[in-house]
């Protein structure tokens, strides 16, 4: 009888230490969502809405009443890209992304939707900035272009995803409808009312430059017509952006825009939202793909690497004036250059 007590006493701590384990991770998981949602968002709400069960059950699993199954915590960490190794302190170091791989047309209008989405779920968090290091012109500028935003399509199609539906297609300004760009000039729009600090090198308005002249030495434009036009929008978008840079403006209304050259060659696209309580990471892969985290150490260690690129830069937004004038210059320049070599031919 006594050894069969010792043999119950043992299996209960067992179950007691298992339970207090899981009730562990299942605080920190929630620690960890919390920290991802923004200032609209509930926390009950969230998780109700993700697991599809009532408020009340949902608020049970937050006070760890009842346990989380399984595929419950696989879901969770899915959806907000937590990594499940770092709730058992197995491989901290693990960071878990979102990732949509673009595959065909449909994909990437997804995707510029996608975008969309992300813009309007920051809307309602006031303190909210963005901060863009740039490897090309960010592309929320491309948006509020029909000829750049048509081309850069057209490019990402035939040159990057590599359709073969689009081996033997040129370029012709027909291939953005009004309706498809009116809800994608949306995004330009909402983009230009939120605070943003944007850090370009030369390369970042060269790299469009050199795509444009690179489809028209391989005969990939209808007509000269179609090529000078995506130049001269090319050029009316640099003017855009220059303005905004001298009024420190995106939106005409508030201080919202703060543009940095950088020296240093920058690597990938990488775009930082971050508020008081809210980080999240935008990394370019595969040039137009993007993967997404909320990892705590991930962001951390981003916003050390942006805040210490942009201290090595130079501000050319506000009073920069000189240094703003030569640096867009300069672009003007060589879309100038390729605008006569184009008329020449």
């Amino acid at each position: 009888m006594q050894k069969l007590n010792k043999q119950n006493t043992k299996k209960h701590n067992s179950k007691m230490r298992e339970t207090e384990e899981n009730k562990s991770i299942q605080t920190l998981l929630f620690q960890k969502i919390q920290n991802c949602l923004l200032s609209h968002q509930s926390l009950v709400n969230e998780i109700s809405d993700i697991l599809k069960i009532s408020t009340d059950s949902a608020y049970r699993r937050i006070r760890g009443t009842t346990s989380l199954t399984a595929d419950e915590i696989v879901t969770l960490c899915t959806h907000f890209t937590l990594s499940f190794d770092s709730l058992f302190g197995k491989n901290p170091n693990t960071v878990s992304f979102t990732y949509s791989p673009l595959q065909d047309e449909a994909s990437l209008y997804n995707h510029l939707l996608f975008i969309k989405k992300q813009l309007a779920l920051f809307h309602s968090t006031p303190d909210i900035e963005f901060i863009y290091s740039a490897v090309d012109i960010p592309i929320y500028h491309h948006f509020g272009f029909k000829g750049v935003m048509a081309f850069k399509i057209f490019y990402w199609l035939k040159g990057i995803i590599n359709l073969e539906s689009y081996a033997h297609k040129k370029f012709s300004r027909t291939m953005l409808d009004d309706d498809t760009f009116k809800e994608i000039k949306e995004v330009a729009d909402m983009y230009r009312n939120f605070k943003s600090t944007e850090i370009w090198t030369q390369a970042t308005v060269n790299s469009l430059i050199k795509q444009i002249a690179y489809y028209w030495e391989s005969g990939w434009f209808e007509s000269k017509e179609d090529a000078l036009w995506i130049c001269e929008e090319t050029e009316r978008e640099i003017l855009s952006v220059e303005e905004m840079a001298s009024n420190s403006t995106k939106n005409g209304i508030e201080e919202n825009f703060k543009l940095y050259f950088s020296e240093i060659e920058i690597s990938n696209n990488c775009v930082l939202a971050i508020s008081q309580k809210y980080r999240r990471v935008y990394i370019s892969h595969n040039t137009i793909n993007i993967i997404v985290t909320s990892h705590e150490t991930f962001c951390n260690e981003t916003v050390d690497w942006l805040y210490n690129l942009i201290q090595k830069s130079t501000l050319i937004s506000g009073t920069s004036e000189k240094a703003r004038y030569q640096f867009f210059k300069r672009a003007l320049d060589d879309i100038a250059k390729l605008k006569s070599h184009i008329k020449e031919v």
